[in-house]
């Protein structure tokens, strides 16, 4: 058995991508520390925000690979040797769905839209590249310079399509290749070749998957890999279909505990739901609820003490592993802060309890994954990922 699959996953991640230098190392741990966590995600590439033109770009490295063009401080070396002293587990952050509009330009990788623009409006500011592009075997590279570390796991970020994407040169050409034809507009919901369109999509996303997971295999079987999969609503405007992911990954997870707009209107269930879906398309494979103290799409703000324990409460109890995050500005809500240490210690004092659970009720709930794709009655939430998308008239 892997690491992961030996004990409950108490996961802290601490938000602090625009600024890599805000929090110091030793502080940095001491945090997760005093939440209870024994894994993080760890931030080691610096987001660029600016007005318009935020993400990812090959200057904000702060770990050695080749693919940099600035040399920083190699904070990703000094933050394994402290957090393994204090026994917590290392899983870096790979943020692979947002890049700078500039980069994006620059190496001709970038989403292309149904119309034929770069997609620009990725968290309002940014771009997205595409996995079928040369930026797969750029970040294969880097997956490579990443494991020459004592990591325990990488974390994937996405990578995703947009609901309006992908029409670059490369998908163009693979789909034609696949297909025999011409992309259709992914908008066409009648189109005959829709569903080939979403199925290529799909299994794009799976290759670029297998191929990652073969790189870090190759390196250590003890290196955990995972992404941000999908929840319960249509995989379509992502590509992210939950049981192709999880056969090149280890474990499955969604954004189950991301609390949306009016508290009124989410149904405190949220979390549980989701692992009980995670569950039904992991294969066995442990399963992780990203639950998050902010209330989305602010993030700044945090949710109430007594809902940031009800979505841990929701995990736990629906056979989910814990994944909490906080920006670095929510330490000072000790209330909430102590809430997450609550539950988090419980679970450490009883791990054979929250280890390799089994659902009691012999009741199911069918929840056709695959149907809600055609059923223009399925609406799209909004997501880090995906804006809103109304139900429409039945297919």
């Amino acid at each position: 058995m892997a690491w992961w699959e030996k004990i409950p996953l108490r996961i802290i991640e601490v938000i602090n991508p625009f600024n890599l230098k805000e929090i110091p190392v030793e502080k940095h741990v001491e945090i997760i520390k005093k939440l209870g966590g024994n894994v993080c995600h760890f931030h080691c590439m610096e987001l660029k925000r600016v007005e318009d033109d935020s993400g990812l770009d090959d200057y904000g490295f702060y770990f050695e690979t080749r693919h940099s063009k600035k040399k920083n401080p190699d904070i990703l070396k000094k933050f394994i040797k402290i957090a393994h002293r204090n026994n917590i587990k290392v899983i870096v952050y790979f943020n692979v769905h947002w890049y700078k509009k500039e980069f994006a330009r620059r190496t001709n990788w970038g989403q292309i839209r149904e119309d034929g623009s770069l997609i620009d409006n990725v968290y309002s500011t940014g771009s997205s590249l595409c996995i079928n592009s040369g930026y797969r075997n750029w970040v294969f590279e880097i997956v490579e310079d990443l494991c020459k570390y004592e990591i325990d796991g990488i974390f994937y970020d996405g990578p995703i399509f947009f609901a309006n994407t992908c029409y670059c040169e490369s998908c163009k050409k693979l789909f034609k290749e696949k297909v025999g034809d011409e992309l259709p507009k992914k908008s066409d919901f009648e189109n005959p070749l829709w569903k080939k369109l979403i199925e290529f999509q799909v299994e794009s996303l799976g290759k670029f998957l297998k191929e990652t997971n073969d790189i870090i295999k190759t390196k250590s079987t003890e290196i955990l890999f995972y992404m941000n999969g999908n929840a319960n609503w249509p995989y379509w405007p992502t590509g992210r279909n939950n049981r192709e992911i999880i056969k090149y990954t280890d474990i499955l997870g969604a954004e189950g505990g991301f609390i949306y707009g009016d508290l009124n209107l989410t149904p405190i269930y949220k979390p549980g739901i989701t692992a009980k879906l995670l569950n039904s398309q992991s294969n066995g494979k442990p399963v992780v609820v990203f639950d998050c103290a902010g209330h989305k799409p602010w993030s700044l703000y945090l949710l109430p003490d007594k809902e940031v324990k009800i979505l841990m409460y929701e995990t736990i109890s629906n056979g989910g592993n814990v994944w909490m995050a906080i920006f670095p500005e929510d330490v000072k809500e000790k209330i909430v802060m102590k809430g997450i240490k609550e539950i988090n210690e419980k679970i450490k004092k009883n791990e054979n309890i929250f280890l390799n659970t089994k659902p009691l009720l012999n009741v199911a709930l069918l929840y056709p994954s695959i149907s809600s794709n055609f059923y223009r009655g399925s609406t799209v939430p909004l997501t880090d990922f995906t804006k809103e998308i109304k139900a429409q008239k039945n297919r």
